[in-house]
């Protein structure tokens, strides 16, 4: 917006006639572009924040895990359920958020990954 804005008070003060439009016209074409590019360039980026973002994070576990436990996560603790168990130690993956609570799958062998909310 910068960008339009000095473009109009050149356009006002400094530059002739047909050549202030021209050059307000290209600002405001300048601009589009840019935010188009930017908005195509950065759909390509991953979830950073929110829940979704801690799905297949790993995590320890804290507290005994027999459904409900404590998980650290990121050098947070969270509340978890783990519906397989887990021991204190034990590394585990986050398979779903709700709410405050992450659902969790033990990483240990001979264990299955717990389904997640809403699949079948």
């Amino acid at each position: 917006m910068a960008t339009i804005g000095a473009a109009v008070l050149l356009a006002l003060l400094v530059v002739p006639a047909p050549w202030g439009v021209v050059l307000v016209v290209g600002a405001i074409s300048w601009e589009v572009l840019e935010k188009a590019f930017w908005f195509h360039r950065t759909k390509r980026f991953p979830v950073a924040v929110g829940p979704e973002a801690m799905i297949g994070q790993p995590g320890v576990v804290l507290a005994d895990c027999r459904p409900d436990g404590k998980v650290r996560l990121s050098s947070e603790r969270w509340n978890a359920t783990c519906s397989d168990g887990a021991n204190v130690g034990e590394p585990v993956i986050v398979v779903a958020v709700e709410r405050l609570t992450l659902i969790v799958s033990s990483t240990r062998p001979g264990t299955r990954p717990a389904p997640q909310p809403g699949t079948i």
